[in-house]
């Protein structure tokens, strides 16, 4: 081979990284069938010779080699003397031994060569790489911590700073003096409400619809209504009203009113302490404060005190109305324009005439009240139901012998005024002089102590005007309670009188108990359940106690209506109901009867 390429240690290392790369290019490519065409061959030869061509000298690296592979295109099979052989499994070989003693490149060098590198994946050990140790042992751990003082100026960068949990002074804070002077003028809110203090005084006229809202609305003085604003209250609007007032004593006037002899009342009928009492003292701590009502007058002759009083029953106090005088005569000049001696009518005294009706009213309300209750004006001897004929002498009365000084009742006299009562004398009746027996209202009653008829009874006085003098007017009475005896009482439907033992008769539907229980007969009487059908099943139990089978029953609905619904006697105590649908809560009531 001529021309042989003389190689430096530089080409030589270019040639072997040449092979390199020549040898990696044909292992990464499959052999064609046949073997490699030499075009083929050559092309990526010569592709790889270009990088090299300019780096040796004086003859290029691609000029030199290409003579060793055959150009030949026909030829399958590299060239037997070629300095790079591709063997027929298409790996790359280098043939023994150069052509030429002076080539460099041949196989034996080329093994050399490579024997002195390493393969591409491999590793070193620590030691294998020089001064790598002594390199390291200098180095920190990739993960490791410093002392404050190995950091460089770090201890002098966090002197200036503060913890991260810290206070300050209000002074501290630019601003925050200034933010609660802001504070100060705010005002104070305690449990979300502004304090009363805080509230400026506010004219109605600055609360928008105040005044439209308060025209609706009631005056209460002192949290009390003015009696202006209040319509009329019947008692019937007041509940339980009747039983309250039914169960208290009538304070105003005694259970029983005296009238005299001209028809007025008698003074001892009349509670003076319901009305204005007058009372005089030396001074105004002498005045009574327990048991007064309301409009005492006290009145003050003399002394500091001088004066009239009225007693406010609010708070027990005397207050002061008017003052008196030391002359009577010369000291007042002028009352209501007039002058000198002065008298003054009742209207020119304020208050007068209200005190006045207000007194008409209280006897008024008490007269009233007297008469409308029944007052017992004592009792008499024997009264009789059948006319008595001449009023003198010792008579039998309802199987009674009067005697002497008996009072007695007439109440069939063929004159009316002859009616009322009568003493008993040997000779003429006359009438009682006891104020009880001489005058009386109406709806008197009197007790009847003797006789076979009416001993026991009691009768009423039934004239609608009072009867001031017994023998004159109408005397009507009335028995009220029918008696005889010792208490005798009549029977009537039902019941039945064995000397003096009161019995219910048989067949009335009524049953009595040696214990004295009262039973209702189930074979006369009938009785009634009314309730609930339970909800949530069609087959509803009613349970109705009657004791009984033989009953009869309706169901309604709410709105009252009849709903037929099939029944069964489960026992004498309970009554099955059949529905399509169960019931629903409240849906259907059922009366039970038997």
């Amino acid at each position: 081979m001529a021309d042989n390429i003389e190689l430096t240690t530089e080409h030589k290392e270019m040639v072997t990284q040449l092979l390199d790369r020549i040898r990696a290019l044909y292992s990464q490519t499959s052999a064609p069938v046949g073997g490699w065409q030499a075009s083929t061959l050559s092309a990526q030869v010569n592709s790889l010779l270009e990088l090299a061509s300019t780096a040796i000298q004086p003859k290029t690296l691609n000029d030199k080699l290409a003579g060793y592979v055959s150009n030949d295109a026909a030829s399958s099979e590299v060239i037997s003397n070629a300095v790079v052989k591709r063997k027929v499994d298409g790996n790359i070989s280098l043939p023994q031994t150069a052509s030429g003693e002076d080539d460099a490149v041949n196989k034996s060098y080329v093994d050399a060569e490579l024997a002195k590198k390493s393969n591409t994946g491999h590793t070193h050990s620590q030691g294998e790489i020089v001064g790598l140790s002594a390199t390291l042992s200098n180095k920190a751990d990739a993960v490791h911590q410093h002392n404050m003082a190995d950091i460089n100026g770090l201890s002098n960068a966090l002197a200036g700073k503060a913890a991260s949990s810290h206070t300050h002074e209000m002074r501290d804070i630019n601003g925050l003096s200034r933010l609660e002077e802001r504070v100060n003028n705010k005002v104070d809110l305690v449990f979300g409400k502004v304090a009363e203090s805080n509230i400026p005084n506010l004219p109605m006229t600055k609360i928008n619809g105040l005044s439209r809202a308060l025209d609706g609305k009631i005056n209460a003085d002192g949290f009390k209504v003015s009696p202006d604003q209040l319509d009329p209250i019947t008692t019937d609007k007041i509940s339980n009203i009747d039983d309250f007032v039914s169960g208290k004593i009538n304070s105003v006037v005694s259970s029983k009113i005296e009238f005299d002899q001209s028809g007025k009342i008698a003074p001892a009928s009349i509670n003076y302490n319901q009305y204005p009492s007058l009372h005089e003292a030396a001074s105004v701590s002498a005045l009574p404060k327990t048991g007064l009502y309301k409009g005492a007058i006290g009145v003050i002759k003399s002394g500091e005190d001088e004066g009239t009083y009225w007693f406010n029953t609010d708070n027990a106090t005397w207050v002061k109305l008017a003052s008196g005088v030391s002359n009577k005569k010369t000291s007042v000049n002028s009352v209501n324009g007039k002058t000198g001696e002065v008298t003054l009518s009742i209207e020119e005294i304020n208050g007068w005439n209200t005190a006045r009706d207000g007194l008409e009213q209280l006897i008024s309300d008490a007269v009233a009240a007297s008469e409308a209750k029944p007052v017992f004006i004592g009792s008499v001897r024997v009264a009789s139901h059948v006319g008595v004929t001449g009023l003198t002498g010792l008579k039998t009365i309802d199987g009674i012998q009067t005697r002497a000084g008996d009072v007695v009742l007439l109440s069939a006299q063929n004159v009316s005024s002859e009616n009322g009562f009568w003493v008993v004398a040997a000779t003429q009746w006359v009438r009682p002089s006891q104020s009880e027996f001489s005058s009386y209202r109406p709806n008197a009653i009197v007790a009847i102590s003797e006789g076979t008829a009416n001993g026991g009874t009691l009768w009423r006085f039934s004239g609608n005007a009072v009867v001031n003098n017994v023998a004159n007017g109408v005397n009507s009475w009335s028995k009220i309670f029918a008696g005889g005896g010792s208490g005798k009482i009549s029977t009537g439907s039902g019941l039945s009188n064995n000397a003096g033992t009161i019995s219910v008769k048989a067949g009335q539907g009524l049953t009595f108990s040696p214990d004295g229980s009262l039973t209702l007969q189930a074979s006369t009487s009938v009785r009634k359940y009314t309730g609930v059908v339970p909800e949530g099943n069609r087959q509803a139990r009613i349970v109705h106690n009657l004791n009984t089978t033989d009953v009869i029953y309706q169901v309604f609905d709410s709105q009252r209506n009849a709903v037929l619904v099939g029944a069964t006697a489960m026992s004498n105590t309970t009554l099955s109901l059949d529905f399509a649908n169960a019931p629903a809560r409240n849906q259907y009531t059922v009366v039970v009867m038997g």
